[in-house]
């Protein structure tokens, strides 16, 4: 829990610095660090979509998603709508880096556990 705390935390206060209400994109909601920051993005009003299974849909949304995506249901690029910031906290290599991307808003921020964290 240390570890997984610490990585949300950088990422969203840290490395983002992410405004109250942006939309933000997790990837990997349900891990460790995607759970903890969907928790600490929604302490700053941010929209929150996140990116699960569908044995963990349910247990994301109360963590405070206020969207859930079933990744092998519905692919995220083409029902989510430009983000200000994409928090990659998947598997490494689980979502392609280019199809984040995609998602994201022009000047906004990606970033992602897996080496080199920051884009």
């Amino acid at each position: 829990l240390p570890y997984a705390g610490l990585s949300a935390w950088s990422a969203v206060f840290n490395y983002a610095d992410i405004p109250e209400g942006s939309r933000v994109l997790v990837h990997g909601g349900s891990g460790s660090v995607g759970s903890m920051a969907i928790q600490l993005l929604k302490s700053l009003h941010c929209e929150v979509i996140a990116t699960a299974s569908a044995r963990n849909l349910e247990w994301v949304r109360e963590l405070g998603a206020d969207r859930v995506v079933d990744y092998a249901q519905v692919h995220f690029s083409k029902d989510v709508k430009p983000c200000d910031v994409v928090l990659d906290a998947a598997r490494h290599g689980a979502v392609p880096e280019a199809e984040s991307f995609a998602v994201l808003k022009r000047g906004g921020h990606f970033i992602t556990m897996s080496p080199p964290y920051v884009s």
